[in-house]
C-alpha cells in the first residue's frame, strides 16, 4: 500500500513487532543471561573436581599436617 492508495481518513498500517528496536533491546538481556548460564555450566562440567575414593589414614593426615606447617 503506497501513500497514494490511502485516503486521508485511513490510519497508518502498524509495523510488525520485530521491526521495533526496543523489542530486541528488551530481549537481549535475558538472552545474554541464558548464554552466560550455559557457558558457566559448561565450564563447571568440564573442570569438575576429582572425587576422592580413598579414605584418609592417620599417616596421610600426619603428612598433610606437616606439609601445612610454615
Amino acid at each position: 500500500m503506497t501513500d497514494a492508495d490511502r485516503t486521508p481518513s485511513s490510519p497508518p498500517v502498524p509495523r510488525p513487532w520485530w521491526r521495533y528496536g526496543m523489542v530486541w533491546f528488551m530481549l537481549a538481556g535475558p538472552a545474554i543471561v541464558v548464554v552466560a548460564a550455559l557457558v558457566t555450566a559448561g565450564i563447571a562440567f568440564r573442570h569438575a573436581d576429582v572425587v576422592l575414593t580413598e579414605t584418609p589414614t592417620a599417616t596421610s593426615l600426619a603428612a598433610h599436617a606437616l606439609a601445612r606447617r610454615p
